[in-house]
């Protein structure tokens, strides 16, 4: 099984949760990118569970995402876990989409869940899975909360999502389909990753006939690449949309103090009080810190004076009038 999803949404902490901890690492075979790797038992059956390099895109542009990449399209796997930060639910749903469009199984993972709800937004789960077609589960692995996905971890099935290109885009992927040989992968799904220039899939599928049909359509379609992903990433924003919930509490509490400090003459001075008793402390401890480190300056001066007294006029001039010069300057700018 593969752990899939972008940098920094809990798949280390995930794939400890899983595995006890009992974590392998090793490089990728050609490059120098680390791979963990754990086994579990779990429910009396036997997994393995791989972390991928985190990926904001299965249109790699970086080796890591490259790595990821290849190992999806290989499929040396029963089943990805997608793993999505919950606080930042709009940044990953595009990474839904283009596992939907591979057609292979997976389950998403709602890691922070609980940090999402503090700050006032909410996932409606069910109604992602709805929409999704696949298992969607919450997880919290630094408290040991694995129950949904272990309870749910043969359920993963291919997504029903699809998006729907415009004509071109559509008639090209069409026709790259017809001479696509994949086996385990949808045809759909890798011919797009094709016209998006995908350099793991033009590797692994690319060949001169579908070179010419992918020319053919660059023709009067030259900006197929970025069509693709502006109508992912549209699909991608009403998602969010639909199923996240921005609860009006943390809102309303602003709002409320926003009223009273300014609709309300009490709040007002309340706030006014607030904020010169918190200058007047400052600046009443703040400056005496100074004033005492002031002394200890002109402390200094006193007692290397009579050494100065020996020294070259100039020396002396320039130390006295330098320190003398620091100590004004801090104490006005502090104590005034």
């Amino acid at each position: 099984m593969l752990l899939v999803g972008q940098p920094n949404v809990g798949k280390s902490t995930i794939l400890n949760a899983l595995t006890g901890a009992k974590v392998m690492i090793s490089n990728y075979p050609g490059t120098t990118i680390d791979i963990s790797s754990g086994n579990a038992k779990i429910g009396g059956k036997s997994y393995t569970f791989i972390d991928t390099p985190g990926v904001y895109s299965l249109t790699p542009s970086s080796e890591e995402e490259k790595v990821t990449d290849r190992m999806i399209l290989e499929g040396d796997y029963d089943f990805i876990i997608q793993i999505i930060d919950a606080t930042s639910l709009g940044k990953n749903l595009i990474l839904i989409y283009q596992l939907a469009e591979l057609g292979k199984p997976f389950t998403l993972v709602l890691s922070f869940f609980e940090e999402a709800e503090k700050k006032g937004m909410r996932v409606d789960v069910a109604f992602l899975e709805r929409i999704v077609g696949v298992p969607s589960v919450r997880v919290n692995p630094v408290k040991r909360r694995m129950e949904e996905l272990l309870d749910r971890m043969d359920d993963a099935r291919p997504s029903h999502l699809k998006i729907l290109y415009d004509d071109h885009i559509e008639e090209a992927a069409s026709g790259i389909g017809e001479v696509l040989k994949v086996s385990g992968l949808s045809k759909r799904g890798i011919a797009i990753k094709l016209l998006e220039n995908d350099p793991v899939t033009m590797e692994m599928y690319g060949n001169e006939r579908i070179f010419r049909i992918i020319e053919d359509y660059r023709r009067f379609h030259p900006n197929i690449e970025q069509d693709i992903m502006v109508t992912r990433a549209g699909h991608a924003v009403v998602l969010g949309e639909k199923v996240m919930e921005v609860s009006s509490v943390g809102r309303n509490r602003l709002a409320w103090l926003d009223r009273f400090i300014i609709n309300k003459p009490i709040g007002g001075a309340i706030f006014s009080a607030l904020v010169f008793g918190f200058i007047f402390l400052t600046l009443f401890y703040l400056g005496g810190w100074f004033q005492d480190t002031l002394g200890s300056v002109f402390d200094l001066l006193l007692k290397i004076k009579p050494w100065l007294g020996s020294t070259n006029s100039l020396l002396r001039a320039v130390v006295e009038n330098s320190l003398i010069g620091f100590g004004a300057g801090i104490s006005i700018f502090f104590l005034h």
